[in-house]
């Protein structure tokens, strides 16, 4: 054998950062290695797990230096104990922070949008308004690993995060993404339909925003998903109570202060709810 082709490691490696990496420009993998077994990290994990989720978080790759300088100036002690607790070192932030100034976020040229995964609008597309009712929820007919290489998606995973980092995001491309998700979203989630509400009522989709309002308040009582019987959906409960404060009145966080955007729904006179923040007061809107 050429040695020159052969690569030879002291130990494993303990970080990504380490790992070897492997791929064809689109599927890919760390590889850890190990003397009895191997250890691989994909990053195409919907083709094992058989469910995409959006990990392209705006903002994500700040965030572990804002929290530990938050933490340094705040609660130094606390951050030592932490550090020592995880076996975190100064090297260890080290490459986690090389790491971030290298993270890859999927955003479309021609869409002009960040996407839920960096292939999803090369896979099949498929009519969900053409699928036999006796076929839904989806989830429960077709395996996930079929399922998952369609253009369909079970939940709001890309919607929702236009919703939990809006101030990333202006309006144009909520829209963007809005449009180009909800004709490929089947709900199967009992919690997709509730922020989808809320995304349409921050771009004014007065329509759509009413609709999945009724989709997720009436969801055991119709039993929407055919799946009642083995117990209330109680997180889509909260969703309908979310869907009304964020939704509705438009209620987000921005810097610690509260903001509104209300809207109301054309056939409503009037809504009211109360929120408790930071402990302070209680607001009746």
């Amino acid at each position: 054998m050429n040695s020159t082709h052969t690569l030879w490691y002291g130990a494993p490696a303990a970080a990504w950062t380490q790992a070897l990496p492997l791929g064809n420009g689109r599927l890919g993998a760390m590889v850890f290695g190990g003397p009895l077994e191997s250890r691989f990290q994909l990053n195409e994990d919907s083709l094992w797990s058989g469910l995409p989720h959006a990990y392209t978080v705006p903002g994500a790759k700040e965030a572990l230096a804002r929290a530990r300088a938050l933490l340094a100036e705040k609660y130094p002690e606390r951050l030592a104990a932490l550090c020592q607790k995880c076996g975190m070192t100064e090297a260890e932030f080290g490459r986690i922070e090389e790491a971030s100034r290298k993270m890859y976020f999927p955003y479309n040229e021609e869409y002009g949008m960040y996407m839920q995964d960096d292939n999803f609008m090369y896979k099949d597309p498929v009519d969900l308004a053409s699928v036999p009712a006796e076929k839904l929820p989806l989830l429960f007919t077709l395996h996930p690993l079929n399922l998952w290489r369609w253009q369909v998606c079970k939940q709001a995973d890309i919607v929702l995060l236009t919703f939990l980092c809006s101030e990333f995001f202006d309006k144009e491309q909520i829209r963007k993404i809005f449009d180009y998700y909800e004709p490929k979203t089947i709900h199967d989630s009992s919690l997709s339909a509730a922020v989808h509400s809320i995304v349409a009522c921050a771009i004014g989709y007065r329509g759509e925003a009413y609709s999945y309002l009724k989709h997720a308040a009436r969801m055991d009582l119709d039993d929407v998903n055919g799946n009642t019987a083995a117990g209330l959906h109680a997180a889509c409960m909260g969703g309908a109570w979310m869907l009304i404060v964020n939704g509705y009145a438009g209620l987000r966080v921005y810097g610690g202060t509260l903001h509104f955007d209300p809207m109301l729904d054309d056939k409503w006179k009037v809504y009211s709810f109360k929120i408790h923040y930071h402990g302070l007061s209680l607001i009746h809107i």
